[in-house]
C-alpha cells in the first residue's frame, strides 16, 4: 500500500512539473483593442506609468488597468500580445538594466 501511493504521488509530481513546464498558453481568440486610460497625478519624479492590458483568465479576457510603479533604475519594456500560429500569446512586460 505505502510504495503504491508512493508511485502515485511521484506520478502526480512528475505530472505537475510538465505542466508548469509546457510554454505560454496560446490563446486562439483575439484580445480586445487597448483600452485609453486617464493617468492620475504621477506620485514621484521617479514613477513610470506601466500601461493597462488584456489578461486572459481561463475564459475571456479581463482588463488590468495600468498603474504608476517606482522605477527601480532600469527602463521599462511592455509587455504586448503576439501573434503565433492560430492565436495570441501574452509576452509579460519587464524591467531591463539601464
Amino acid at each position: 500500500m505505502r510504495k503504491t501511493l508512493f508511485v502515485l504521488g511521484m506520478i502526480a509530481l512528475i505530472a505537475l512539473y510538465a505542466y508548469s513546464c509546457a510554454g505560454p498558453m496560446v490563446i486562439t481568440e483575439a484580445p480586445p483593442p487597448t483600452k485609453s486610460e486617464i493617468k492620475p497625478p504621477r506620485p514621484g519624479p521617479k514613477a513610470v506609468w506601466i500601461d493597462g492590458y488584456w489578461k486572459w483568465n481561463n475564459h475571456m479576457y479581463v482588463w488590468n488597468s495600468g498603474h504608476w510603479e517606482r522605477n527601480p533604475r532600469g527602463n521599462w519594456v511592455p509587455g504586448y500580445h503576439k501573434r503565433q500560429g492560430r492565436g495570441h500569446v501574452w509576452v509579460a512586460g519587464h524591467w531591463t538594466k539601464r
